[in-house]
């Protein structure tokens, strides 16, 4: 009895036991639930609309998310007594407390500060409203506007005083000009640099526009003298994207896109073209035909259809025009009484019928309706200590022409480390393969078709592409000779590229080692660039070559490797000082070397013996037919640049620049000269009397002086170049004569030559409202 009781009284207190622990834990979750939740929300701008992109993260954390297409947002074990940070670019950040609250309703306020964004003035970063010389910006966001498969089709039309020319072939860059010519017969082109370093021996074909956070151009002489020799032409400045601090990120951003050829031109059919080229002649009085002015098929079939006679495979396209008899002679037909008294027929004529000719369409059948693919796969991450930013993109770009079409792949890493308080390190890479094809024809020539699309238009519209069987016509001659059908599938010219883009840097700033400087750092930027290119054509057995170059004869195949290498190594030191609160100094230190290196071989192969070796097989060919040629050149360039900023109560800017500049290529004597300029503005905003119009938000004039040069010209060109060709001298004894090769002069060395210089001033306002 008792033993039940106890047994009893033990399974009571274990129930109360039970009991406890669940309400503990049941305080416990409730207490967590309310210490930790999920909210959820929308971010608009003022007018509404939803910002997408917008980063929203839990302050003092990396706990955040990125808003989607309807600005939407939701974050999970978020403190009820936390703050979340809300931003995007062009933005003011809002701060807001959770306080018990899961859904938020959230408007971004445009930052009025937006003209103070920091933006890359070469050497260095500026607020733009502090900037003195001539800049244009071009964002991410106007680059993901349209889509682009490089980036200068992303400046086009973005940039004022920026002209860019289109380039239809894909892969191939348009001509960029930045406030017009600047030289006679030096390049034109301006100069890139990616973060911090000018680009040499890469190309920005190889760069991939979704990797670019901005691109700063250069325009005039106090903005680009800092450049020196190089920034001539105008600058370029491209500051890829980097990792940024907060939740790790990954983006995917595609497009597909389609075009086609639309010609502008109305073209003639077969018969519009027959009947005008007689008319001409009637006009003329040379039409000799036996029904008067009526066509006549004794006549025409040789002088309007191409040759009938000569070329038989053009019979079917005649005889569609005219009726005959089973002896061969024309169907006649009574003239009426106009076609007798006002188009001079006689009163029995042919029965002809101009409509029922077929036309090619030869534009046609060379072209396509084209699509591109350009798809990238990015993340995004990093702490307080480190940033890193990765991507991998694929871009698959058809021409509207078949033969046509370019492919490249692009992996692009940025990382950076604060190693310690006072150490800052970075390394970038940027690596391309890319393959261009480009069909029939390379341009590399001005009076002949340059595509299978010219060629196709040089075809007459009555010569036939197909027999009569449906066969591909290869006639030795006559109007389809060069039947642009069959020779897209005996050419083939391809390219390939294969680059690596390095970037590096070490920052060291001594304010964080000794409080005295502080505002003084140095900075070591080392970069390099290598690209190989194999270029290779092969024209075909049955290739009709319509170009009439010994180059372009049927089994002719040609291989072209060259390589590229350049690297640069710069060191700077910044100094950044205010005093009694309104003068604000800068100054600019920098000494820079610069390699730049490239070779070359070629061969031209002859009477091919392997078709479908291609240009991989030269060696089987007719080699004493074989064309070989090779290169080599090497280049440097030394400077040395002082560069000082000064502000006066934020509204009067003076910047000064000096550079010295050597270069390799110029004749001894010459290769060093300087290269000053000078810059003033006024920011007017500033002033009391601008300050109460409320719709200027910034108004600036400025005033620039500055000297450029240009060094563009080819290595070992002030030394002249000798040759062999006409250089024989006969020697001979008992009657006995050899020649024997020898070289002459056929440039003479130029030891005047030196920089191309340009004093360029300008005088300029901006108004920004």
């Amino acid at each position: 009895m008792k033993n039940r009781k106890k047994s009893s009284l033990f399974s009571r207190l274990e129930k109360v036991q039970r009991l406890f622990f669940v309400a503990l834990f049941s305080v416990l979750a409730i207490e967590a639930s309310a210490q930790s939740k999920t909210i959820s929300g929308t971010v608009l701008d003022k007018t509404g609309e939803s910002v997408i992109g917008a980063s929203v993260v839990v302050k003092g954390t990396t706990n955040g998310s990125i808003t989607d297409f309807e600005g939407k947002f939701t974050i999970s074990n978020v403190p009820d007594n936390g703050t979340i940070q809300v931003s995007f670019v062009g933005y003011k950040t809002l701060d807001i407390p959770v306080k018990g609250q899961s859904s938020f309703q959230i408007t971004l306020e445009e930052d009025s500060e937006i003209l103070d964004e920091v933006v890359v003035v070469g050497y260095g970063v500026a607020k733009k409203s502090d900037v003195t010389g001539a800049l244009t910006q071009v964002t991410a966001k106007t680059i993901r506007e349209r889509p682009v498969q490089n980036a200068l089709q992303a400046m086009q039309g973005k940039a004022a005083g920026v002209q860019i020319t289109s380039n239809n072939r894909p892969g191939e860059l348009g001509d960029v000009r930045i406030r017009g010519n600047r030289s006679i017969n030096a390049s034109n082109d301006p100069l890139y640099v990616i973060d911090g370093i000018p680009m040499t021996a890469g190309s920005m074909a190889d760069v991939n526009p979704n990797d670019i956070e901005s691109m700063e151009i250069l325009k005039d002489a106090s903005a680009t003298a800092i450049y020196g020799s190089r920034g001539a032409n105008g600058v370029v400045l491209i500051t890829t994207k980097k990792g940024k601090t907060g939740k790790v990120t990954i983006n995917y951003d595609g497009s597909i896109s389609f075009s086609k050829i639309d010609s502008m031109t109305d073209w003639m059919n077969s018969g519009e073209l027959i009947d005008w080229n007689r008319q001409s002649n009637i006009n003329a009085g040379a039409y000799t035909g036996k029904y008067g002015n009526a066509p006549d098929p004794d006549i025409d079939g040789d002088a309007y259809f191409g040759g009938v006679t000569k070329y038989p495979y053009l019979r079917p396209v005649f005889n569609s025009a005219f009726q005959f008899n089973a002896d061969g002679t024309p169907v006649l037909r009574d003239a009426t009484k106009y076609e007798q008294d006002v188009l001079g027929y006689a009163a029995r004529v042919p029965v002809y019928d101009s409509s029922k000719i077929p036309t090619t369409p030869w534009t046609d059948y060379v072209t396509r309706t084209a699509v591109t693919h350009n798809h990238q796969m990015s993340l995004s991450a990093g702490t307080e200590k480190s940033k890193l930013y990765m991507s991998l993109a694929y871009l698959d770009q058809q021409s509207p022409m078949k033969d046509q079409d370019y492919k490249r792949y692009t992996i692009n890493l940025n990382g950076e480390i604060q190693a310690t308080d006072f150490l800052k390190v970075g390394m970038g890479v940027n690596i391309s393969h890319s393959i261009k094809n480009y069909g029939i024809v390379s341009n590399f020539s001005n009076t002949t078709a340059k595509d299978s699309y010219g060629l196709a238009t040089n075809l007459m519209p009555y010569a036939p592409a197909y027999d009569e069987n449906g066969e591909l016509l290869s006639p030795s001659d006559g109007p389809s000779q060069h039947n642009a059908l069959l020779n897209i599938d005996q050419a083939q010219n391809e390219t390939r590229y294969y680059g690596v883009m390095l970037s590096s840097f070490a920052e060291l700033d001594f304010g964080k080692i000794w409080a005295p400087l502080e505002g003084v750092k140095w900075r070591t930027n080392f970069g390099s660039q290598y690209r190989n290119a194999r270029e290779g054509s092969y024209y075909g057995n049955d290739f009709t070559n319509p170009l009439g170059y010994a180059s372009t004869e049927p089994n002719v195949a040609y291989n072209n490797q060259s390589q590229k290498l350049a690297w640069t190594l710069e060191n700077m030191i910044f100094v950044n000082k205010t005093f009694n609160k309104i003068h604000s100094l800068g100054l600019t230190l920098m000494q820079s070397a610069e390699y730049y290196r490239t070779e070359g071989i070629e061969v031209r192969a002859y009477e091919c013996k392997f078709p479908t070796a291609l240009w991989y097989s030269v060696g089987d060919s007719n080699t004493s037919k074989a064309g070989i040629g090779s290169s080599f050149s090497e280049q440097q360039r030394a400077s040395y640049m002082a560069r000082v900023n000064y502000s006066l109560m934020d509204r009067y800017l003076l910047t000064l620049t000096g550079r010295w500049d050597g270069a390799s290529m110029l004749a001894v004597g010459n290769k060093w000269d300087f290269f000053p300029s000078a810059a003033l503005a006024w920011k007017l905003n500033e002033e009391d009397f601008i300050k109460s119009i409320n719709w200027i938000n910034t108004l600036k004039v400025r005033v620039g002086y500055g000297v450029t040069g240009n060094a563009s010209v080819s290595p070992y060109q002030t030394g002249g170049s000798m040759v062999s060709q006409w250089a024989n001298k006969p020697f001979g004894q008992g009657g006995v004569t050899t020649n024997t090769t020898g070289a002459k002069a056929s440039v003479l060395p130029n030891k005047m030559l030196g920089w191309e210089k340009q004093l360029l001033r300008t005088w300029e306002s901006t108004l920004d409202s």
